[in-house]
């Protein structure tokens, strides 16, 4: 091959690596990991895609090339980008898609406009030319799209299950552009027929269309969690702001009653009835509401959950001992961590409501380097049923609807939670690795 075919291969070539290049740092400019990085991989991206161009003039057959690829397309990406691999599938084969359609139009175009100079060699200045008009006028929205709505939706951390499977949405137009563009002769033999191109050009419009549409799915489920998230904080609140109204009211019933008690206390002494005065104040002490701490640890969305089941319990003649020591700003979300820890107190007020004899909630939360360990128990005298590998509700058929819960988050932060019963005391052990 000739200097000057050389020169209109690398030119050429810039149009096919660049812009697609731009598209998907722009979809993960959030979590690059470094510029040389960055710098690096589109070189070897640019480099690879020359090797590539060279093989298929040399003959090689080009579905194959097609693979290796997007197989080298995808190494590039996990080695410049800190994202799931889920989520490069998903703008991997979304902008190979665009890359496609853009193939498409272009050979199409050049073949009007260029067909001696595409015959004689198929990546002419003739095609550099067409694919530059036409990402003067595609690309500049598809940075926008990529930018301000896959982007938001690519750096949240809310929608990993989600993108698990939604990448095979682009894959599947993906099998379709590459089977229809090298399994029927190649790109300029598919092309050159006007029905071949207007139905692609169809399909590459529908892809289009549903990509927009699987980014606003996603987009509307972020949305469901952030609301979702912004009424667990609002209940948190509200139970906060419960707790304290409780509190505020006891004070001025006992300010008021207070004036009653000190005219008794006063007849008491004036008529020397000390056997009565003792018998008042001890039933006074005992009339008196529990003496609660308002403050269990400085993160606000616990500490409300904490006074919350305090006061339950109190009025329940249950104690409530809580030693927290939990990392601000905490490492859980606050559903995780109202849905956690609301069910694990929950379940212990209610197995002391249905028994006598009062006891003491024992709740302990500390840290261990990177994991957390939160320990609780309960008074329990008799054992719950045993069944399979759990414990059988008392509510309903099989394992407690909390304690699933439970265990949900335990497994979603990479740790483990065990139940068990001893010395008529139920006790939980939650490791968490957030």
């Amino acid at each position: 091959m000739t200097a000057a075919r050389w020169g209109e291969l690398a030119l050429y070539e810039i149009f096919e690596v660049f812009p697609f290049a731009l598209l998907t740092a722009a979809a993960f400019r959030r979590q690059l990991r470094t510029a040389g990085a960055v710098a690096a991989g589109v070189a070897a991206l640019y480099l690879l895609g020359l090797l590539r161009r060279f093989a298929a003039l040399g003959g090689a057959p080009e579905t194959a090339l097609s693979i290796l690829w997007i197989g080298v397309y995808l190494a590039v990406c996990k080695f410049t980008v800190r994202a799931s691999l889920q989520k490069l599938l998903f703008i991997l084969l979304s902008v190979l898609n665009y890359a496609s359609l853009n193939a498409l139009i272009s050979s199409f175009l050049g073949q009007l406009l260029f067909a001696r100079q595409l015959q004689a060699f198929p990546y002419c200045f003739g095609a550099s030319a067409v694919l530059f008009l036409l990402f003067l006028g595609t690309l500049p929205p598809a940075l926008w799209f990529a930018v301000r709505r896959a982007e938001p939706v690519m750096h949240s951390s809310e929608n990993e299950a989600a993108c698990r499977f939604l990448w095979l949405v682009p894959a599947v137009f993906c099998v379709f552009f590459y089977y229809s563009l090298y399994a029927g002769g190649g790109l300029l033999s598919f092309a050159g027929s006007p029905s071949n191109f207007f139905y692609a050009l169809a399909v590459g419009l529908g892809g289009l269309f549903v990509l927009f549409l699987t980014i606003r799915m996603l987009e509307q489920s972020e949305l469901a969690l952030r609301l979702r998230t912004e009424n667990y904080q609002l209940a948190l609140q509200s139970l906060r702001f419960q707790s304290l109204q409780t509190r505020m009211e006891e004070t001025r019933r006992a300010r008021h009653d207070l004036r009653q008690c000190a005219a008794l206390l006063e007849a008491y002494l004036r008529t020397g009835d000390t056997a009565g005065l003792e018998r008042f104040v001890r039933q006074y002490l005992h009339a008196m509401p529990p003496d609660l701490p308002l403050v269990f640890t400085h993160h606000p969305a616990l500490n409300a959950l904490l006074t919350y089941y305090a006061g339950l319990a109190a009025a329940q003649g249950v104690g409530f001992d809580a030693q927290v020591d939990y990392p601000l700003p905490g490492p859980l979300p606050d559903p995780d961590l109202a849905m956690l820890f609301g069910n694990l107190l929950e379940n212990a007020v209610e197995a002391c409501a249905r028994q006598t004899g009062g006891g003491c909630i024992h709740l302990t939360v500390r840290r261990e380097q990177s994991a957390l360990v939160i320990l609780a128990d309960n008074p329990c005298p008799v054992p719950p049923q045993p069944q399979g590998d759990h414990f059988r509700s008392s509510k309903r058929e099989g394992e407690g609807i909390g304690v699933l819960s439970i265990r949900r988050i335990a497994g979603q932060y990479g740790g483990t939670a065990r139940f068990e019963h001893r010395e008529g005391r139920f006790w939980v052990s939650v490791l968490l690795n957030p």
